[in-house]
């Protein structure tokens, strides 16, 4: 039974390596390769690989109907994850040109394709499967308005299921999203410190992000949806902090290095998709069920998971393909521990 439901994009990636980016007029010689991408489907991919069990996730998705849409049904079958990708006539499965230079460091272009088309009338089963689940998950990889209509129908099940969490990642950040909607049942929202500026409306970053700054920021998110409960902000190479929107209680998680980070281009999905696994798991594993996800030690724990995670996918190339599978996570935190 599928128990985190993630809803969103799938992308072809195609992705050049290169020494450093070129500038205007500059051509550039790099290596190539072409994988499975999308914020939506690299998160859920990121679930079914990390779970124990890879049929308690579920994805919800568009694709054409094309090689690229055929390709990722029958990896979605070899890695026996439940979905629901819909092959949509007229339009090419979305895809994302990836720019990594050995630093590390990407630049990515993205095309929407079939992922414009993803709203609720594709899943007429959906609400049965968000009324058995846990979380469910959403980013900003598909069209506002149909953004909205899946909120709603998440709204509708959460009436339905009272231990429905929702987690909204607002990545990549788009101007034309209505956070104050989204945020109105959001549980725990997910963005990068800049992410959160551009949310909160207060401007540029400059220098780094510090605690006072982040708990203004949340202040700000809590006055859009006093229903929120968590802000997990990530921060790259500093780790993550979650706050809890109405006491400020924080915690702070580090990062967890594994080596040289060669491709970080999928290490925000892979942290949560993780995260959401660890999440699932801690309510299954409480006798306080669902509201175990009300505790900010709860948040943190499936947080620093994530972070393991995460640090594991940074010293391999490619996005959801760099995903590491459960045993490595246990096997490094066991490590972590023992230090």
């Amino acid at each position: 039974m599928a128990k985190i439901v993630i809803i969103g994009s799938y992308n072809r990636d195609l992705v050049w390596y290169v020494k450093d980016f070129p500038v205007g007029g500059q051509t550039v010689n790099g290596n190539f390769a072409s994988s499975h991408g999308g914020k939506g489907s690299n998160q859920a991919i990121a679930c079914g690989k990390v779970l124990r069990d890879p049929s308690k996730a579920f994805f919800v998705g568009a694709v054409g109907k094309d090689t690229f849409g055929d390709e990722i049904l029958a990896h979605y079958k070899e890695l026996g994850i439940p979905n629901c990708i819909k092959q949509v006539s007229g339009v090419p499965t979305g895809n994302a040109g990836i720019y990594v230079a050995e630093s590390g460091e990407n630049i990515i272009v993205i095309s929407e394709g079939a992922n414009g088309m993803l709203e609720p009338s594709l899943v007429p089963d959906l609400m049965a499967v968000l009324v058995k689940a846990t979380l469910v998950v959403m980013q900003c990889e598909i069209s506002p308005d149909n953004t909205l209509l899946f909120v709603e129908v998440i709204r509708q099940a959460k009436a339905r299921n009272s231990g429905l969490r929702f987690i909204f990642n607002p990545a990549p950040y788009r101007a034309d999203y209505n956070f104050s909607k989204i945020l109105s049942i959001t549980d725990i929202f997910c963005p990068n410190e800049l992410e959160a500026l551009e949310i909160s409306g207060t401007g540029k970053l400059e220098g780094i992000c510090d605690d006072s700054m982040m708990n203004a920021l949340v202040e700000k998110m809590y006055n859009l949806s006093p229903s929120l409960k968590f802000v997990l902000f990530t921060l790259g190479s500093r780790g993550s902090r979650i706050v809890q929107t109405k006491s400020y209680e924080s915690r702070t998680v580090g990062i967890y290095s594994h080596g040289r980070a060669i491709d970080t281009s999928g290490a925000g999905d892979c942290f949560i998709g993780s995260f959401c696994v660890r999440l699932m798991e801690l309510a299954e594993e409480s006798a306080r069920g669902p509201s175990a996800l009300d505790d900010i030690n709860t948040i943190a724990e499936a947080a620093r998971f994530a972070s393991v995670a995460a640090g594991i996918s940074v010293t391999r190339k490619g996005t959801s393909a760099s995903v590491p599978r459960r045993q490595e996570v246990d096997d490094a935190l066991s490590r972590f521990s023992g230090k």
